[in-house]
Parts: C-alpha cells; structure tokens; sequence
C-alpha cells in the first residue's frame, strides 16, 4: 500500500470516503452499533480493524460509561492520526498502526468483539477472516460494516473514479490543459494550435459538466482550469498549481480505486460465506444498512465464533 491513506488521514478525514456524510456516525449509522456497543463490559477486549482516525473508539467512549469502558486495540494498515481528546479518553484504549489485518499481531482468543466499519472489506477476506477466527474467543462476536455496491457512498465516488481517471487520458482534459500552456508560453494567445486546443478543452469540460456535472465538479478539474487562467502572468505559480492538483488527482484515484474495489459484491460475499464455515464463524446476519431517506448506506455482518 502506498503512503496515501497516510496523508489522507493527515488531512483529518474519519472515515474512508471522505466528506460525503458530514454528521460521519450519525443517524443510521450510529444506530448500526449502538445496540452492540451498549453489551461491552469493562473486561471486554474488543479489535477495531481499519480504525482510521479512530471513529468507531470515539462513539464506543460517547455511548457508554467511563466504568464500562472495554479494552481496545485500535490497528490500520496506514498511519494512525487521532485527535489527542480521543487518545486521552481511556488509558485502556491502543491505537496501532502500520498493522495488517491479514496477519495480526495477536495471540489466539484474545478478544471479546471484533469490529470494523468500512475497514474490513478493504483486505483479502480469506487471510483476514482467518486471523479473526484465531483471535476471537469462543462465543465472541464480530460486527463489520462494509461497502455496498449500490450505496449512496459507492456509486457518487465511482462516478468521480472515472471522470478522474478520464482526466489523466491521452484526449483528457487536464492533458489538453497542459498541452495548451506549453502552446500559450510558446506562441501566445491567438495562434492557430492554442485557439484549436481551447476550443477542445472547452468542449471537453461542457461535454462531461451534461454528462455529471456533480461527480465532474468533485474533481476540481473546473476549478483548476479558472484558477491557471487566473493566473497566466505567473508561469511560475502556474506549474506550480499544475503539479500540486497532478499528485492530488493520483491520490483520489488510488482512494477511489480501493474504494470501489472493496465495495461488497456477490461474489465478495459468497467469499465470506465459505470462510466463515471453514473457519467455525457463524454468521449470524447479513442485512442492508439504509439511511433516513430509504437509500443504501452500508452492509452489515454479523458474525459469531464457535471455536
């Protein structure tokens, strides 16, 4: 995994899919694990895989009572960031990061509760429902909530995927942005090739702002291409600007990818259903997750081992 989810969580995002829920745990979501929550004790180990910027440790600490605080490892695959409010909360809480859930650095039947929202799915199922099967005690339970294909989280980002990998194409529009600054630094305003290329790039951005407008707006390509014109006296800060959205548009690529590729399938959950009765994790319920307005949020898996 490259260094991006680490930078991404710099930026101070708390769950996978960036700003697209504003109220994050809220409504449906937080009502997902409240009832889960509210059977932890202050002897349960609970495991928070693909904790993030520790979401799910923060409404464990908002739900209950200091007393009934469990004891929490925290892991993700990338750099952990959490404010210093939820790291103070609980001395039983550990936050540890650069840990792969395909191989957890655990004993065997060490936790009560393994949980993970938007995290799990991100891994290969085989190798991280293994590890779970080991690490959680007889009787224990597991509560992930995943990625749906078809959720009002998944669809807009695959949108956005697409409109920004279009972009980086040979005929996309931040090629012919570039292609028309290096004809504009050269020949100026007017020539014959810079008017050709503004008339593409203007007609690329009109064709893609009928086709979605929304998920075309999320890549800041428009604002891009109104902020360089701003600024054509400054080659300079030009290039600069240029390179700085260059490496942002290869970061939400990479995040949209995973995204898109970690979203539920059939076949995702087929996988699941074979490795849990390999592994003596029964599954308890696999149910859809939806919002206030009836539209798809999440699946939901629970899970009970029986080793």
């Amino acid at each position: 995994m490259s260094d991006y989810w680490s930078q991404y969580w710099r930026q101070g995002h708390l769950t996978s899919f960036g700003e697209d829920i504003a109220d994050n745990y809220e409504g449906s979501l937080k009502n997902v694990w409240q009832g889960l929550f509210t059977g932890f004790n202050a002897q349960d180990r609970v495991l928070d895989i693909g904790t993030g910027n520790g979401a799910l440790v923060s409404l464990i600490h908002n739900e209950l009572e200091v007393a009934n605080y469990p004891y929490i490892s925290a892991v993700d695959l990338a750099e952990i960031n959490v404010n210093q409010d939820v790291k103070d909360k609980s001395s039983k809480t550990e936050f540890i990061d650069y840990t792969n859930c395909e191989q957890l650095p655990f004993a065997q039947q060490s936790f009560s509760y393994v949980i993970s929202q938007f995290g799990i799915e991100y891994s290969k199922l085989s190798l991280s429902l293994a590890q779970i099967a080991k690490v959680l005690k007889i009787g224990g339970k597991c509560q992930f909530v995943c990625h749906h294909p078809d959720s009002i989280i998944v669809k807009p980002n695959v949108a956005i995927l697409k409109a920004s990998i279009d972009l980086r194409s040979s005929k996309g529009g931040f090629t012919l942005l570039q292609e028309l600054l290096v004809e504009l630094y050269k020949n100026g305003r007017g020539s014959p090739k810079s008017e050709k290329l503004r008339a593409k790039l203007n007609k690329y951005i009109g064709t893609n702002i009928e086709k979605n407008n929304e998920a075309f707006q999320a890549t800041n390509f428009p604002l891009l291409v109104k902020t360089i014109f701003q600024q054509m006296n400054d080659k300079l800060l030009q290039q600069k600007i240029i390179a700085q959205f260059k490496q942002e548009l290869a970061g939400s690529i990479e995040r949209l990818s995973d995204l898109s590729r970690a979203a539920l399938s059939k076949d995702k959950l087929n996988t699941i259903k074979a490795c849990c009765s390999k592994l003596g994790l029964e599954i308890e319920n696999i149910s859809t997750v939806y919002d206030e307005q009836d539209q798809i949020l999440a699946t939901k898996i629970n899970l009970i081992s029986n080793n």
